[in-house]
């Protein structure tokens, strides 16, 4: 019974006619590890340029 409702809620979501969304590639630092502070960064100013 509790499956049965899940299901039902699933498929109610709608789904996004139109993808907006774009990628962000991480920034890395010299040692090759993910700089978090740069790609926040850099999405930050991507959110505000829109």
């Amino acid at each position: 019974m509790f499956m049965a409702d899940e299901e039902e809620k699933t498929s109610e979501i709608p789904e996004s006619k139109e993808d907006k969304s774009e990628v962000i590639e991480f920034e890395f630092n010299e040692d090759g590890e993910e700089d978090l502070k740069k790609t926040l960064k850099k999405l930050n100013r991507k959110m505000i340029d829109g």
